[in-house]
């Protein structure tokens, strides 16, 4: 029997990005400030819920913001992409459900997965539309 999970994952903007998204994401400066247990400043983008059947994950890009340069995607293996989201995650009760982490490792062993270094939000942009094409 397949079992299926939601997950809604809510993304965390850093203290350094919140600048370059103030137009993007209205209301970012007025969210709650959240320090992560690596030191890090973030606040959560709101989740909407779904109003639409779930659909599988086919890319993970995690994010590395860089001092300047061109932007570029390093292909990564899911073990890595796994400790990176792990290492920066947060939940409310301060505990990963086993079924929430097994839905994680079964899309991530699917999906294609990446490491985004940027410098600029035009140039990141045209990166991850190639990478999702």
């Amino acid at each position: 029997m397949a079992v299926t999970t939601t997950v809604l994952i809510s993304s965390s903007v850093k203290s350094g990005a919140w600048p370059l998204l103030e137009k993007a994401a209205p209301g970012l400066a007025s969210l709650p400030t959240y320090r992560r247990n690596d030191g890090q400043d973030v606040r959560y983008l709101p989740v909407a819920p779904a109003d639409q059947e779930a659909l599988p994950i086919s890319a993970v890009l995690l994010l590395a913001r860089k001092g300047d340069g061109d932007a570029h995607i390093a292909a990564l293996e899911p073990l890595e992409a796994l400790k990176a989201i792990l290492g920066s995650a947060y939940s409310p009760s301060g505990a990963l459900e086993p079924h929430h982490l097994e839905g994680l490792v079964d899309a991530l062993n699917t999906a294609r997965i990446g490491r985004l270094a940027y410098a600029s939000l035009e140039t990141a942009t045209d990166a991850v539309k190639a990478f999702v094409a």
